[in-house]
């Protein structure tokens, strides 16, 4: 069975409009350009692979700003230009089923219901899966992601960890948290202080960034983490 990976960034309670958001994802974009070459392209979603094939999307800031404002339904917005629910953007980098990306936003919400997040989603197959896996291509994204949306948590989720330790947005291979964290030193985790100049980072020690035969040594972030 394949594991599913993707690298996500979290945050709640942030009242944002529109325009905000728009630049934040233009950043998040073009800095994802210069981390890997999957994504350098990037699609709209279709009806279809070969319709969404025909939506190469322009990662400026007007196609952005388009690309939001196809998804605001009526009564969405009110008279300050706030969203409740959030302003939502999708696209995906074209490849074949397996080693595809995708990349999903929710941003802007102030619900108690509905989490802001930024996915970025690692292909289930291929040369990128396996790039994209590597300590500094991961480091690199959530870096990209803190600088954007300073976000609250960010991680490297699979579905295999999450389902073994019973964890939804709480944990991953590896675990930004904006917040200082406390964690025993003998815990078999590298634990990185003041990452990108403010939150704390974990990850395994040791040469494997993913190892399934070490899922508990996570179990302990678990419990530190308030999601």
């Amino acid at each position: 069975m394949i594991d599913t990976f993707y690298i996500g960034a979290y945050w709640k309670y942030r009242q944002e409009r529109l325009q905000p958001v728009v630049e934040k994802t233009v950043g998040v974009l073009n800095g994802l350009k210069k981390v890997d070459k999957q994504f350098m392209t990037w699609y709209e979603l279709g009806g279809s692979r070969k319709k969404a094939l025909e939506k190469m999307f322009n990662t400026d800031h007007d196609s952005v700003n388009e690309a939001y404002q196809k998804m605001i339904r009526k009564n969405d917005i009110d008279q300050q230009g706030y969203s409740k629910v959030g302003f939502q953007f999708s696209l995906w980098s074209g490849h074949s089923d397996d080693e595809t990306s995708n990349i999903s936003i929710i941003a802007g919400t102030h619900s108690d219901h509905i989490a802001n997040n930024c996915i970025v989603s690692i292909p289930d197959d291929g040369e990128a899966r396996s790039r994209l896996l590597r300590l500094d291509k991961v480091k690199s994204v959530i870096n990209i992601l803190i600088d954007n949306w300073d976000p609250e948590i960010v991680i490297l989720k699979s579905s295999t960890l999450s389902r073994t330790l019973q964890s939804t947005n709480r944990l991953g291979w590896v675990s930004y948290f904006a917040q200082p964290q406390r964690l025993a030193e003998n815990s078999g985790l590298v634990h990185e202080k003041a990452y990108h100049g403010q939150g704390d980072l974990f990850y395994l020690d040791g040469e494997l960034l993913v190892d399934y035969s070490r899922m508990e040594d996570f179990r302990p972030l678990k419990e530190l983490s308030n999601w």
